[in-house]
């Protein structure tokens, strides 16, 4: 009976470990400075990711002097497209 009675307890610890260590979503952060060239592939590469988890992405544009705000604003409807998320932050 005691070999049961551990047993339960470990179940219920490993259920609580579960519930506790479930993830509920994804959050990438881009740091990016005057990123006109490589911005492209790396919001594609994000976009194409395949999970069932929802995705956000957030580009922190660090003053950029090329465009790379602007680039990462026409992704918007793509990634909006298939649900997920996209902001730009300008500092």
């Amino acid at each position: 009976m005691r070999c049961c009675t551990a047993a339960a307890a470990c179940s219920l610890q490993m259920a609580a470990l579960a519930a506790a260590t479930t993830i509920t979503g994804v959050t990438c952060v881009v740091p990016a400075f005057n990123a006109s060239q490589t911005i492209d592939a790396c919001l594609a590469s994000l976009l194409a990711q395949r999970t069932g988890l929802p995705i956000e992405v957030i580009v922190v544009d660090d003053g950029s002097e090329d465009g790379t705000a602007v680039i990462v604003e026409r992704w918007q409807d793509r990634f909006a497209r298939l649900e997920r998320s996209l902001r730009v932050l300008r500092q």
